[in-house]
């Protein structure tokens, strides 16, 4: 990181300046990318990019601006233009792409990619040819300045949005719930009632397991029944996951991810085999994401019924990571094929792993031997992220052992998460693990903007090589789970504001 300057410049160094409304998605992909290089631009301090050039344009070391601000300024070929082409004669005058973003269907799935790949070539060449500071002290401390409670408070705010209107069973009930669940443990009251209307409203909703996203946000049937008695949501989630129990794909003796071995093609339900929904291309591959989105459901059928089985495939997949996706370093391959490494040691499927850990101890009881392995898993991985933490941004890297990747949020929340939550349970050291999970909250604060967070990187199938995932996209992207580590860390009673 560079050193801080003795005394600030009066302004940012690069202006920025957008025709776009701010809740845009390429306005969102801009400021994630002016945000992950910790650039100090105009508009970082309340959030907003301005709408019009700045009054003192020679106070800054760049200008960006979209194609559509720029043709209303030159087509009105009035002070505004002279002011801009006065600059461009020694400042450096930067076009963001936006008429071609209309043309983009809105059901197309690669559109935050596309977006993401205008808005990090526009802010690589600024950097490049303007010289603009990376990790400028500057914009850090304008993040640092944003307190912790204004942040849970926005991003609660979205919470209980997302409870009110989503009606479709997704890995996304999961995202939005649990740290729901976690608020209400730190006393955010408020969000109880919501919450129970919530699952109350999903549950009359068709339940479908074809896909492990779709099971994912089945455990807080479990949390409704002990919160309100009610019973027939969780029963209806006991019949799912019986079925994939009983008929799914296994892998290694692992619950695979998708489908029904008597039905591959997921007829019986209308599924189609070049949807999410496809088996048999997956069934020699285990890959972290499965745990993320079972682990919590089983230990919760295990917790109600009882049941013990439900808690055996669960410990199953973890005692699997241990043994095969576990590496040397501490760190987890994403996925496996017939018992070897065919991934990178992607961040996100490492938390990915991290996460299905910790909300399937939510459903152990303390005190119980099933606890011991998961936490040493977690603890050992951990260990391992230690030894690679960025040290100038307190992140950790999209490939975790590739010097050169990008630095990435949302598997650095996972991880924060993890330590919040075991250095607040006693289950890990907070000698050891605080100063890292100080570091990673500090970052992420860095990262945060409007309800949401910068350096997300794009979800991706299974990679055979690093450069499948080097090459995903990052952006902008709603990471509620920034709340839960913030919420998690305060209840073990560390700060990172003042």
């Amino acid at each position: 990181m560079p050193a801080s300057p003795r005394h600030a410049p009066c302004a940012p160094e690069l202006a920025v300046a957008v025709s776009l409304p701010q809740d845009h998605p390429l306005a969102l992909s801009l400021a994630s990318q002016l945000l992950e290089q910790g650039l100090w631009f105009t508009g970082i301090e309340d959030q907003t990019l301005p709408g019009r050039l700045p009054e003192r344009l020679g106070d800054h070391r760049a200008v960006l601006l979209d194609e559509d601000l720029f043709g209303s300024i030159e087509a009105a070929r009035g002070e505004e233009l002279r002011r801009l082409a006065e600059f461009a004669g020694k400042g450096f005058v930067f076009g963001l792409e936006n008429s071609s973003i209309a043309g983009i269907s809105s059901v197309q799935r690669d559109t935050k990619f596309f977006m993401d790949v205008i808005t990090s070539s526009c802010v690589y060449n600024a950097i490049t040819h303007a010289g603009l500071t990376r990790y400028h002290p500057e914009a850090f401390r304008a993040q640092d300045a944003r307190p912790t409670e204004q942040i849970i408070g926005q991003i609660k705010a979205k919470i209980v949005r997302f409870m009110a209107t989503s009606r479709r069973w997704h890995e996304y009930t999961l995202h939005y719930w649990k740290p729901a669940i976690a608020l209400l443990r730190n006393g955010h009251e408020e969000l109880r009632q919501p919450l129970i209307d919530s699952i109350l409203a999903m549950s009359a909703t068709p339940m479908s397991s074809e896909h492990h996203d779709r099971v994912a946000g089945f455990f807080a049937t479990a949390w409704l029944l002990d919160e309100t008695g009610r019973r027939e949501p969780f029963e209806a989630v006991r019949r799912e996951m019986d079925d994939v129990i009983r008929r799914g794909p296994r892998t290694e003796g692992l619950i695979g991810p998708a489908g029904r071995v008597d039905d591959p093609l997921w007829l019986e339900r209308g599924g189609r085999p070049w949807s999410e929904a496809g088996t048999t291309v997956r069934r020699d591959v285990v890959w972290t994401e499965t745990l993320h989105m079972h682990g919590g459901v089983l230990g919760a059928l295990a917790r109600v019924t009882g049941d013990r089985r439900y808690l055996d495939e669960a410990l199953k997949y973890v005692a699997y990571l241990r043994n095969v996706h576990l590496d040397s370093d501490g760190l987890l391959w994403h996925c496996t094929r017939k018992g070897k490494p065919v991934s990178a040691k992607w961040t996100r499927g490492n938390s990915h792993a991290i996460y299905g850990m910790v909300y399937l101890l939510d459903e152990i009881p303390r005190g119980t031997s099933e606890r011991g392995p998961v936490e040493d898993l977690i603890r050992t991985v951990l260990r391992g992220l230690k030894r690679c933490q960025d040290p100038a941004t307190g992140l950790w890297r999209n490939v975790l052992d590739h010097p050169g990747a990008r630095v990435e949020s949302s598997g650095t929340t996972g991880f924060a998460v993890a330590c919040a939550r075991g250095i607040r349970d006693g289950w890990l050291d907070r000698e050891e693990f605080g100063p890292m999970l100080r570091a990673a909250l500090r970052g992420l604060r860095r990262c945060y903007w409007r309800e949401g967070m910068a350096a997300n990187c794009r979800g991706t199938a299974t990679g055979i090589e690093p450069a499948y995932y080097l090459a995903r996209q990052q952006g902008w992207a709603p990471i509620p789970q920034f709340a839960m580590a913030l919420a998690e860390a305060e209840g073990a009673g560390i700060s990172i504001d003042g």
